[in-house]
């Protein structure tokens, strides 16, 4: 993920969010990156438009194509993906505030918990936001509080199983302030090792703050528990030898000091 929100929102006390502007319903935006699709020379996405969700294929360039004339444009084929009744009802009272290849973040624009990470369509996206879900609320067991996000303790689910959860409303970490606080990067990793966890998947965009500044990191969809086997959810190259380690978050870190 990128980001939860692009600004700093000061209302979580008034139990609010603070999403910049409003939804404009005849534009349509990306909900996923561009992969393969499943025809020779073809690519695929998903996109959202007047409240629904698209599959669009298109062949070619993987590069996005242009949207902006969405539905009305041959360049692509377009199929409306259909979610049950208790997520359509999720997806209709909140905005888009970002994605990635796992999930869509959106704000339902109020409670302590305004934040709504959605599992992409796909079994294997389900079962990788339950690791995740299962990983939060151990996290959130520990005695010592760890610097991640806090979370809903209810997860949203159907008769398919979980498809997301609620979190607080965090603010972005801009790269010089990144820069600036990676010895702080680095206590809040070795907080999170110290109490058996590892994260497996730190990047930049992965690292953010709350409203006191603290650091604070996100997406624990390749998270393990040091010297276990890694969840068959979790991508093997994340942990080589599929037994947990804090390797991974190291030498990320390390990318971090070299992009410095």
């Amino acid at each position: 993920m990128v980001s939860i929100l692009d600004t700093i929102s000061p209302s979580i006390q008034q139990q609010t969010c603070s999403c910049n502007g409003e939804s404009i319903l005849d534009q349509c935006h990306f909900l996923s990156p561009p992969e393969r699709a499943n025809e020779h020379g073809h690519y695929k996405c998903m996109v959202e438009y007047s409240g629904k969700v698209y599959l669009i294929t298109w062949r070619g360039s993987i590069n996005y194509p242009d949207i902006t004339e969405f539905p009305n444009d041959a360049e692509y084929r377009h199929e409306e993906i259909v979610f049950q009744p208790a997520k359509q009802e999720i997806w209709s009272s909140s905005k888009l505030v970002d994605f990635g290849a796992d999930a869509v973040l959106r704000c339902s624009h109020k409670g302590p918990r305004p934040i709504i990470k959605l599992a992409h369509p796909g079994d294997e996206f389900r079962l990788r936001i339950q690791h995740e879900f299962e990983f939060m609320k151990a996290m959130a067991s520990v005695e010592t509080a760890l610097p991640v996000p806090k979370i809903d303790q209810q997860p949203l689910s159907d008769e398919q199983g979980i498809f997301g959860y609620r979190l607080q409303l965090l603010n972005k970490l801009e790269q010089d302030e990144l820069g600036r606080r990676l010895s702080d990067v680095k206590d809040a990793i070795e907080c999170l090792h110290r109490a058996g966890f590892s994260h497996g998947d730190l990047n930049p965009s992965n690292v953010m703050k709350d409203n006191q500044g603290n650091i604070v990191l996100i997406d624990f969809g390749c998270a393990g528990m040091i010297g276990k086997e890694s969840s068959k959810s979790v991508p093997t190259w994340v942990y080589p030898g599929l037994l947990v380690t804090t390797d991974t978050d190291w030498k990320s870190l390390e990318r971090f000091t070299i992009g410095k």
